[in-house]
Parts: structure tokens; C-alpha cells; sequence
């Protein structure tokens, strides 16, 4: 399993690199995006260091409960955000 993982983690930063890559010279790069960025990855590596740090007592299964209604709920706020810029143009 660990082989495994290994595996789909290292192929993940490499096609995460290359895309990265080609959009960067692409020009997709806005500075909204790039601020996003700079606002974006520290939140995740100091969230992902206090998780370490001060892991969530729950069992497995409430654990993937829990991220499967909150992957649910991004999924509703950008559909309803989608439907409300289509239907209003904001």
C-alpha cells in the first residue's frame, strides 16, 4: 500500500508541476490569482500542520462522513453560485 501511494503522490506532483507549468506559459496567470495564491497555500500548510498536530478523535467512518458532506457542500455553493450568476449576471 505504501508502493501505492508512493506512486500516486509522486504522479500527482508531476502532472500538477507540468499543468502548472504550461498555464504559466500560457499567461493565465492573473494577479488575482497569483494574490488567491499567496492568501491559499499558507492556509492549507497551517491547517494541514494543526491537523497533524491536534488530530480529530473520530472513527474512520465519521471521519470520511464528514469530508464527504463537505466535499457536498462545496459542490451546492458552486452550483448554486453558477446558477445565480447565470440567471443574474453578476
Amino acid at each position: 500500500i505504501s508502493t501505492i501511494r508512493g506512486s500516486l503522490l509522486a504522479m500527482l506532483g508531476i502532472t500538477t508541476l507540468t499543468r502548472t507549468t504550461i498555464v504559466a506559459f500560457e499567461g493565465i496567470f492573473t494577479r488575482d490569482l497569483l494574490l488567491m495564491l499567496a492568501i491559499g497555500v499558507p492556509m492549507v500548510l497551517l491547517t494541514t500542520h494543526l491537523a497533524n498536530r491536534y488530530p480529530l478523535k473520530l472513527g474512520d467512518h465519521q471521519f470520511r462522513r464528514l469530508v464527504f458532506q463537505l466535499v457536498c457542500l462545496v459542490g451546492l455553493w458552486i452550483t448554486g453560485s453558477s446558477i445565480y450568476e447565470l440567471t443574474f449576471g453578476a
